[in-house]
This record gives structure tokens, sequence and C-alpha cells, in this order.
């Protein structure tokens, strides 16, 4: 039991701790705070309930929108001609089944047999009014055209106002007393609202008459003896006037977008004490806070890992430039090289040549036994290299003069080979050396360059995801600064437009709007310093 205290306390002193250090808990409306929760940053919080009250008194002030179609009564006295020319015809055509002929003279008309037909042709016809006028007219083939006129004259009459369908949806019925009327040539033109707004004009909206309410007082104008005429001309009566639900709702919306109502809280302001019950304000509070540090943390995770991206780049350009330097070492190295190489390589085969050349003749004697002086014993003795020569040891009588200048052509011949030989080496050997190294010296260069390039390649390649990177980054932080800009320069705009009570929670919301700005941008700067 003393463990379960001791863990209860720990948890009770660590609560403030947590949630100053960014652990925000997660509460419902009537829940009650664990512990007292104060914000670390400035926040503005909307108040969405009173938001949305204000938002219905400004939407209130603005009139519903109206089409007004001035032919429809056109297209109603159309009807109505339409109409009397039909029931015209099938009145003849009666006449001319049941009589054989067109027209009848004005005696027949008493007879039985038509007083029979014109029963039948009103009860096949009861929206109709058949009057004895019309009767007489039709019956003798005369014209009917007065009786036609004056009763699309009455339509028109009639028909002279503004006429509303009988029921309005809640859109059209809220608004001031004014509807803002456009007058539209057909009923499938199509209206934006800026149109709208520049074409329409305010009209009092007890000039709007029902449709249903205007017929009925059209009827009961006329005697009793002419109800079946007026009713059949109130049939021909349609609306001219219809509401624009979705122009009158953008136009309500275009109003009261920018009315907030929002609380400021400063940092180090208290959101909610111990054991005090969740609003949903104070919830709504509480929310803001943990979304502005969750947005917090994840912007400090995008600069730990754009600083360890810069960092990557940094080792990536030290490796390129370390490889280009060791690149141009090494090839000044070789340089060097294949010249010592060459020199050292000329010094020696000179030398070689140098010794051919200047070698001196060296004799062999070989140890003979004692001999006379009278006999002539063949010796060998060796010139230079490559040269035997025979000598024989006789007194120097017995030595000719022929002898001696062999001798001598012998050891020209030799000294002729020797330097033949010297040309040989210097044109085969020389040449073939100088292109060994060469060779060797061009292939390792073109491993080292290969080397290079392909360090160099995977260097761009890191660089180049770092900057798309980078630029993922930079991207959103630039649109919501122009999203703020933007926003702002709206609230100012309507600002001007506004009454005395909703300038300053406009005021506030630039306030706050300008403040986000300031912090974005420094956020901006120390993510890119």
């Amino acid at each position: 039991m003393h463990f379960v205290i001791q863990i209860f306390l720990c948890c009770a002193l660590v609560s403030p701790i947590l949630a100053g250090t960014g652990f925000i808990p997660q509460y419902e409306v009537g829940n009650r705070a664990r512990a007292t929760i104060t914000t670390p940053v400035p926040l503005i919080v909307v108040d969405q309930q009173k938001t949305e009250m204000l938002r219905q008194q400004e939407a209130a002030r603005v009139p519903a929108i109206f089409r007004f179609y001035p032919k429809a009564v056109d297209e109603a006295e159309n009807k109505l001609r339409t109409a009397f020319d039909n029931s015209r015809e099938k009145f003849q055509n009666q006449i001319q089944a049941e009589f054989k002929k067109p027209a009848l003279d004005i005696q027949v008309l008493a007879q039985p047999k038509f007083q029979q037909l014109q029963s039948n042709f009103q009860k096949q016809n009861k929206s109709f009014p058949l009057t004895a006028d019309l009767v007489q007219l039709w019956a003798t083939g005369e014209s009917d055209a007065a009786i036609q006129t004056a009763f699309a004259g009455k339509l028109r009459g009639v028909m002279a106002g503004y006429i509303r369908p009988d029921t309005l949806s809640p859109v059209a019925k809220t608004g001031p007393g004014n509807g803002m009327v456009v007058t539209l040539p057909s009923s499938g033109y199509v209206l934006d609202l800026e149109t709208a707004q520049k074409q329409s004009f305010l009209t009092n909206k007890t000039s709007f008459i029902a449709l249903g309410k205007l017929r009925n007082e059209f009827i009961s104008s006329y005697p009793s003896n002419e109800q079946a005429v007026a009713r059949f001309i109130a049939s021909f009566i349609k609306e001219n006037l219809v509401p624009d639900e979705e122009l009158t709702r953008q136009a309500r919306a275009s109003r009261t977008e920018a009315i907030w109502s929002a609380e400021n809280y400063e940092a180090g302001q208290v959101l909610v004490s111990s054991n005090e019950p969740i609003t949903p304000r104070i919830k709504a509070a509480l929310d803001q806070l943990r979304e502005k540090m969750t947005a917090d943390s994840a912007q400090a995770e995008q600069a730990e890992e754009k600083l360890k991206a810069q960092n990557k780049a940094a080792r990536f350009r030290e490796q390129a430039l370390l490889a280009k330097a060791e690149e141009e070492t090494a090839v000044e190295r070789n340089w060097w090289m294949a010249i010592a190489g060459g020199v050292v390589g000329v010094v020696v085969l000179l030398s070689v040549l140098l010794r051919l050349k200047k070698k001196p003749a060296v004799t062999a004697l070989v140890s003979m036994p004692m001999v006379s002086s009278q006999s002539n014993i063949p010796m060998l003795s060796s010139v230079g290299e490559g040269s035997v020569v025979i000598s024989t040891f006789s007194s120097p009588a017995a030595f000719p003069s022929a002898e001696a200048d062999a001798w001598k052509e012998r050891a020209l011949d030799a000294e002729l080979k020797a330097e033949q030989l010297s040309t040989v080496v210097k044109a085969g050997l020389l040449p073939q050396l100088s292109r060994w190294l060469a060779n060797k010296f061009v292939s390792r260069l073109a491993l080292e360059r290969r080397q290079l390039l392909e360090t160099q390649y995977r260097a761009e390649l890191v660089i180049a995801e770092i900057e798309n990177r980078l630029e993922q980054v930079r991207a959103p932080l630039e649109e919501r600064l122009r999203v703020y800009e933007e926003r702002i320069q709206t609230l100012e705009a309507e600002l001007a437009a506004k009454a005395a009570e909703n300038q300053e929670l406009i005021k506030a919301t630039i306030v706050a709007a300008r403040r986000k700005i300031e912090q974005e941008r420094s956020k901006n700067l120390l993510e890119f310093n």
C-alpha cells in the first residue's frame, strides 16, 4: 500500500513537469484537469461556438439573391393562346362530325342537337370556360381574336409584379427585409456571384407575392358568373422570381469568413488549473497547444535532419577535394618518376656504350714450353671483345711487315663492329624503354582518373539528394509565409468596411498573423544559418 501511494505521488509531481515540456493530456469536455497546464508559447484560440454565432448574425444582414425572368409572362401568354386554339379546334371538329359542315347558321344554335353537343364538349373540357359568346363565334365560324386578346391582357396584367414560389427555403427566408433582384433573360442563364452583385438591385420583399396567393386573389376579384374565366386565366399564372440559394450562400460566406472570435494567451499564462472542469474553450486551447508543440517538434526534427545533411554534404565535398589533391600529387609524382627513370636509363645506356667503345685490347698469353729461337710457335691473343688474334713468337728478323698490316686491319674491323653494335643498341633499346615507361605511366594515370571521377559522381549524387530534401523543407515554409501575408492583406481590406464591433477582433487577428510570420521567419533564419 505504501508503494502504491509513492507511485501516485510521483505521478502527481511529474504531471506538471510533463505538461510544461510538451506532454499535453487528452481531455474531453466535462472532464477535470489532473494538473495545472501553462502554455510555454503565445496562443490564439478560436472560440468556435461564438464564432459561429457572430457569423450567423452577420449573415442575417446579407440579403438573399433572387433571379427575375421578365419573359415568363410571354411564356404564360403563349400557353394560354395555345390552349385557346386547341379548344376551338376540338369544338369545330365536333360540329363537323355532327352536322357535316364546318359552320352553322344562327338558327341551328337553338336546336336540341346543338345544345347536346355544347353540353358534351363542356363536360369533356371542364377547365375551359365555354361562354355563350365563344359558342356563337366558333359555331358560325367567326373570329375569336378579341376574346383571346382580352384573356391574354388580363394574364399580363396580373403577372406584372414579382411572383415567387409559395414555399421558400431557410436560406431565402433569412436575411433583411430587402432582396437582391437580378434580371436575367432565361432560366438557364449561368450566373456568378460577381456578376450578380454588380447587376442586382435591392427590392423590398413585401413586393414579392406568392404564386398561390396571387391566383386566389385574382380569382376572387371576378364575379361569380365569371369564375370559370378567372380560373382558366389563373391557371397560366407562373412564378417569375426564383431564389438563388447557392449564390446567396456564397455571398454570405464571403462576408462572414473573416469573422473570428478568439482569445489570446501569453507565454506563461495558465490554460487550466488542477481539478478545473474542461470547457469547450479550454479544450480548444489545449488542442491548439498540443498541435503547436507537435509542429515545433517536427520543425526541430527537420532542422536536425537538415544539419546532418549539411554535415554529410560537407564531408563529401571534403573527400572530393582530398581526392582531387591526391590526384594532382600522384600526377606530379608520376611525372617526376618517369623523368627520373628516363634519365637513369639513358645514363646506364651511355655508360654501357662508352665501356664497349673505350675498353683497351687485352692480350692473353698462353705459357708455352721453351723452344729455340728459330722455331715459330703460334700464340693466341685477344684484342678487345669479339676479336681473337693468333700470334707467334719469333725472332725479330722473323716478323715481316705484311703481318703487321694484317694486324692493323683486324683491329680496325673490331672497332667498326663495336660502333655498329652501339648504334643498334641505341636505335632499338632506347625507344622500347621509352614506350614501356610511357605505357606504364599512362595506364596509372587513367586508373587514378577513373577512380576520381567515380568519387566525384557519388559526391554529386549525394549533394543533389541533399539539395532536393532542403527544397522540400523550404517550400512548405515559403507557402505558409505566403498564406499568412495574403491573410493579412485580406483582413486589412475588410477591416476598413467592418463595423466597430468587429474591428477589435480583426485587429487582434492581424496582430496574431504578423506575430506568426515573424516566428516563421526567425525559424527560417535559424534553419538556414
